[in-house]
């Protein structure tokens, strides 16, 4: 565990950092529903950045995330809400075609034959379980994060998305396969496969308007 801990901690120290932040990112747009005070949230073409397209087509899977969080705009205001959505994208190569899996149960899995179809699909608006809960005056606050995954990262992938996997805080031989989990991803960063995260905000609105 200690030998563990001073690789993971000799490797954060070589990664450049500031390269995540400093690519340029995919698009996320936010709008608000006048009415309910509800954001709807939309993903723009992150497939047609060529790093994580041809990571895509070449078989690697990849993880989305977005995130939105609910915030009070006030002096002091605080966060009042938050939901997330996340989806994987990966070719079979045998046949030629993408699966996507969204949210964790089999209902959720699409299988398409293009990256166009998975483009369509994932430009898809969402809306997630968030809203005011009183009146008041608020500002959605939205993330996306696209990261490439490797093979042997799939399998664990899927079972995190199904619930399987909880927070490794049982024993030292569950905390111990945590850190080599980050240790492999952070191997793909060193490697060059993309990973990319944009922020964005929406302009503050009243509720009830």
């Amino acid at each position: 565990m200690g030998r563990t801990l001073f690789l993971l901690s000799l490797l954060i120290c070589l990664l450049p950092w500031e390269a995540a932040g400093q690519e340029r990112a995919p698009p996320l747009t936010i709008q608000v529903d006048s009415t309910t005070g509800s954001a709807m949230l939309q993903l723009g073409d992150i497939l047609a950045q060529p790093e994580i397209g041809g990571a895509v087509d070449s078989g690697l899977p990849i993880r989305i995330l977005v995130e939105a969080e609910l915030f009070r705009d006030r002096f002091l205001g605080g966060q009042e809400g938050r939901a997330e959505w996340r989806a994987t994208v990966v070719k079979d190569p045998l046949e030629d075609r993408f699966v996507i899996q969204r949210g964790d149960s089999p209902g959720d899995q699409q299988v398409v034959a293009s990256l166009g179809e998975v483009r369509a699909i994932l430009s898809t608006p969402l809306s997630l379980a968030l809203q005011p809960p009183s009146p008041g005056r608020y500002y959605y606050q939205g993330m996306v994060e696209v990261e490439t995954l490797s093979l042997t990262d799939l399998e664990e992938l899927q079972r995190w998305l199904r619930g399987e996997l909880g927070p490794a805080i049982s024993g030292e031989g569950e905390m111990e396969g945590a850190v080599n989990r980050g240790l492999r991803r952070i191997f793909i960063r060193m490697l060059g496969l993309p990973v990319r995260r944009y922020q964005t905000r929406s302009p503050s609105f009243n509720y009830p308007p």
